[in-house]
């Protein structure tokens, strides 16, 4: 249903007033001389703040009406206060008197007859303007409640009724285009009073769904609308949509909503499949809703938002399973996620929120707890927004809270084993076929494999039909249970990274029950260098299934139960035990999960020390904006704001190490459409809090030595990456534009990053078939081929080739094809992808792509 603008307002013009229910103005004029306080405050517009001294006198005054009185002060509101020319009766302050005389007046259950509400009804579609967006909203509730006590049998009222149902249309629809009147306007509960009509003024009793609510303002709405349609007649639906929409703006609904909700569920059990179909529908959903053709507003309208919380509070209250916290945690990962377009960051944060909230609800047992707390973790691992991730932070610490423990913790013991075995594996006999499930860390990489062997022990290379046909449940058990161990991988291994930069101990016994004992976090624990008191080595199981060390040096050192363990960190080891423990991992083709033993080292610089509160390593950068921005926020760095509107010119990255902080400042060089596109960088630095709680300047050399040079490790990251030095087709798409900086960065000196990649090319060169055609010649590696030598920057991976150093452009595949060799570590890409360039140019004659070909034959 839509109305024109021209018609609409030309019936709200041409209507005129009903007159004034003469009880109301007459019980008025009696309360008038009581109330001359409250009017006097609420015709200038004042606030009426908690600490104002107006507010309990107001409230002592409003407190002694009758509900008679009440609706009489209602009608004034309307009559007279409306009809001042510019009024000030309702402000944008929230805590402006008019609102909150409407609001506290509003709240209880007034007895209307139908003559009143007529006359109420003609008040608002006649002077909506003057009530405007602020004074919409209560107005609204206050004539819908009362319309659905009392009904709109009588004609005038219903016809009035209509109109405003139209005109309520018009505002949802207008309200996300900035060109029409009601642009501003927007507000999720004045679809749910429009939803709430329609229901009231439904043709012949039977509700319908309205036709505003998940309309084809988006894709969303109109795929949830079908699949809803598809499980349930259409009374069904829209009678739930109506509970639906009264869930409120809160991540949790009230109580009374959830009363509601459960009276509905016990005597409508196909509600239930109703919530699914809508929440099924959101997490599929994968095209967001775009305005102009280029602007990305919402990727849910935000009305179709309040119905997807709903919907998982719904579920979750009426299923307490954990198939249902997988499913949410599913919905809310999705939703988590960065939108990747202009103008919006994450998917739908409000419904994340609400899962957050629901799944905190949902670990009363340590099941359970389990089960919430691995969800939990999963959407971390995809949160893009930074106060998303903190409101997981608070959820999971309060969740530890009631089980009297700390977040990490609780952490490692509810992380699930999925029934696997020491080495990762389940087989599960399904009819006459075996299912194994095996589940893999190789280095930073997670995998999860589901294999079938026949009855007669052939290796298949599908799931096989007979499975596919009688065994469906057992089947999406195994399909479930391979995408939750997915999931459940790299939030471990990230946690792990994150200890070994917190130093985290451990007794001997939680050590070997949550880590190495584990058949999930086992996989990638068993491969880490651990110590304990003076042994250090990598974890190995005895004959009698007590684990050891093996030191460096091939020795096992068995350990004292009293020593506590910890992760190994290269920092203050002499750099000849980090040597030989490179060389033993490579020997070994121990692909670690992170960076341990090849961890990158930064420790302060003369010049450092010369300029001591501020560092220049990583200034004078220019990052390709979006990409830094979207390394930081992995890092757990605040990623500052840059580009127009409530951005800016300049910012600062930030991260917190406990008390203290590393601050990056950077700002734009070149703007986007919105956004910046290019941003410079500037000093790091960092900051402390003083005794008054305020974080000040230190200098860095009192900065503690590991947090110094996890935080430079991860501006390193940033620049190595991001830089505009690493993108080789730099020259053909920009131009001269920054030349020199791309000149200085793509063939300059290496970073301390870089410089660790050329320490694990040395060792990896002479275990492959390149060995004597390629080796590390200070910033580079040289490659030669048949028809050239080339030598390949250990920076930026990009190449000069002989003679007079020509600049040779190679863009790899996206993604880039992975080097059949074995590779320490892989944290950015660009170890594998120098390798991949350097066995391509090795055998320069057989490369056929034609835009490598030409170059070559350029002299």
């Amino acid at each position: 249903m839509r109305v024109s603008a021209a018609r609409t307002e030309a019936e709200a013009d041409d209507v005129p007033l009903l007159p004034t229910p003469p009880e109301l103005a007459a019980h008025f004029a009696i309360l008038e001389p009581r109330l001359r306080p409250v009017f006097a405050i609420q015709m200038y517009g004042y606030g009426l703040p908690s600490r104002s001294p107006f507010r309990p006198i107001c409230a002592e005054a409003v407190a002694s009406l009758s509900d008679e009185q009440r609706r009489a002060v209602l009608a004034y509101l309307f009559d007279v206060a409306l009809a001042r020319p510019r009024n000030r009766v309702f402000r944008f302050n929230e805590e402006n008197a008019g609102r909150w005389l409407l609001r506290t007046l509003g709240r209880r259950r007034l007895a209307w007859t139908a003559e009143q509400l007529a006359w109420l009804a003609r008040m608002v579609r006649v002077r909506h303007h003057e009530l405007g967006p602020d004074g919409l909203a209560p107005t609204l509730a206050l004539l819908t409640g009362a319309v659905e006590r009392v009904g709109a049998e009588s004609a005038p009222l219903a016809h009035d009724l209509r109109w405003l149902e139209s005109w309520m249309l018009r505002i949802v629809a207008e309200s996300h285009n900035m060109s029409t009147p009601y642009w501003w306007w927007s507000d999720p509960a004045i679809e749910a009073y429009a939803a709430r009509l329609h229901a009231v003024l439904g043709e012949s009793g039977r509700a319908t769904l309205p036709p505003q609510v998940l309309d084809d303002r988006d894709t969303f709405g109109a795929r949830a609308r079908a699949a809803m349609l598809a499980v349930a007649d259409e009374a069904a639906v829209a009678d739930l949509v109506v509970l639906f929409q009264e869930f409120g703006s809160a991540p949790r609904p009230p109580a009374r909503w959830r009363r509601r909700i459960s009276t509905a569920l016990s005597e409508h059990h196909g509600y239930l499949t109703v919530a699914r179909a809508l929440v099924q529908s959101a997490r599929t959903q994968t095209d967001p809703v775009v305005a102009d053709g280029v602007w990305v507003e919402h990727w849910i309208a935000p009305e179709s938002q309040a119905l997807v919380r709903a919907a998982a509070w719904t579920v979750a209250l009426a299923d307490p399973s954990d198939q249902v916290t997988s499913e949410l945690r599913d919905l809310a990962a999705h939703l988590a996620r960065s939108a990747g377009t202009r103008g919006l960051s994450t998917r739908s944060v409000t419904v994340v929120n609400a899962v957050v909230a629901v799944l905190q609800e949902r670990c009363d047992s340590p099941g359970g707890r389990a089960a919430v707390v691995g969800a939990l973790s999963a959407i971390r691992l995809r949160a893009s927004n930074r106060a998303l991730s903190i409101t997981i932070d608070k959820a999971v610490a309060a969740v530890a809270a009631t089980a009297g423990m700390s977040p990490d913790e609780l952490t490692e013991q509810v992380i699930p084993t999925y029934g696997l075995d020491a080495e990762g594996c389940l087989v599960r006999r399904v009819g006459d076929a075996t299912a194994t499930l095996r589940a893999t860390a190789d280095g930073g990489r997670c995998e999860v494999e589901l294999s079938w062997v026949s009855a007669s022990g052939r290796r298949l290379q599908a799931v096989p039909a007979a499975v596919r046909r009688d065994h469906v449940d057992e089947l999406a058990s195994l399909r479930r249970l391979v995408k939750d161990v997915r999931t459940t991988l790299p939030p471990q291994r990230d946690r792990l990274n994150r200890y070994l930069a917190a130093r985290r101990t451990w007794t001997q016994a939680a050590w070997r029950d949550h880590y190495l004992d584990h058949p999930v976090v086992g996989l990638l624990a068993r491969s880490l260098i651990w110590r304990s008191g003076a042994a250090c080595g990598l974890p190995e199981r005895g004959p009698d299934g007590t684990w050891r060390l093996r030191a460096v040096d091939g020795r096992l050192v068995t350990l004292d139960a009293t020593d506590p363990v910890t992760l190994w960190h290269p920092l203050g080891t002499p750099w000849e035990e980090v040597s030989r423990w490179r060389d033993r991992l490579t020997e070994l083709e121990v692909r670690q999960p992170f960076k341990q033993a090849f961890r990158e080292i930064y420790l302060l610089t003369p010049a450092e020390e010369q300029t001591r509160t501020y560092s220049n390593r990583f200034s004078a950068h220019i990052l390709r904006y979006r990409q830094a921005a979207a390394l930081m926020r992995a890092r757990e760095w605040r990623a500052p704001g840059l580009g127009d509107w409530d951005m800016g010119d300049e910012g600062e990255a930030v991260r917190s190490f406990g008390s203290v902080r590393a601050c990056y400042f950077m700002s734009v060089v070149d703007r986007g459409s919105y956004e910046a596109e290019y941003c410079c960088t500037d000093q790091v630095r960092f900051e402390a809090l003083d005794p008054d709680g305020e974080y000040a300047t230190v200098p860095l050399a009192d900065v503690d030595v590991l947090i110094f040079s996890e935080a430079m490790r991860d501006v390193d990251l940033f620049v190595g990456v991001a830089s505009i030095g690493a993108d080789p087709q730099w020259l053909d798409h920009q131009g001269p534009r920054h030349h020199d900086y791309w000149q200085d960065f793509s063939f300059g000196a290496l970073s301390t990053s870089a410089a660790v990649r050329r320490d694990a090319l040395r060792r990896i060169l002479p275990r492959t078939k390149i060995a004597d055609r390629a080796y590390v010649d200070g910033r580079f590696l040289v490659v030669q081929g048949q028809l050239r030598s080339y030598k390949i920057h250990l920076g930026s991976g990009n190449i000069l080739m002989s003679p007079n150093d020509t600049y040779l452009c190679i863009v790899p595949a996206q993604p880039a094809a992975r080097p059949a060799v074995y590779l320490p570590f892989e944290e950015d890409g660009r170890l594998s992808l120098i390798l991949s360039k350097a066995f391509l140019l090795a055998d320069d004659r057989a490369i056929s792509d034609p835009t490598i070909v030409a170059q070559l034959r350029q002299r």
